[in-house]
């Protein structure tokens, strides 16, 4: 009897440590951001690895926090501007918290479009 107990504690706690009940879907970023950081010239690569985050997660509302803000950044840096616009304004209300900041990448965005547009 005890020893049965045993292996069913053995097989709960085993089967509890591969479930991936995670509250977001993170998908590869960590190894995505630290490409990145090592080769910052290949920006559209990493905008790709987010959009497929983002892809990922978006169905089962799982988006990880800031990965909105982040792909918004990469577009504005790739100068498309009215995509990273919505971008941050998904953060924003995908997490209230955020409004303050993004309404101010926002307003960033806005102000380099009109400057290429002179």
């Amino acid at each position: 009897m005890l020893k049965k107990l045993i292996l069913i504690s053995l097989i709960l706690f085993i089967s509890s440590c591969k479930s991936d009940n995670s509250m977001y879907k993170w998908g590869s970023y960590d190894k995505s951001l630290l490409n990145y950081n090592k080769s910052p010239m290949e920006k559209e690569k990493f905008a790709l690895k987010l959009q497929k985050i983002i892809q990922k997660s978006e169905p089962s509302n799982q988006v990880p926090p800031g990965i909105y803000a982040e792909y918004g950044y990469i577009l504005l840096e790739l100068r498309k501007y009215d995509e990273a616009i919505s971008y941050f304004n998904k953060e924003k209300t995908l997490w209230p918290e955020s409004t303050k900041l993004m309404d101010l990448m926002i307003e960033r965005a806005k102000i380099q479009n009109k400057n290429t547009k002179k």
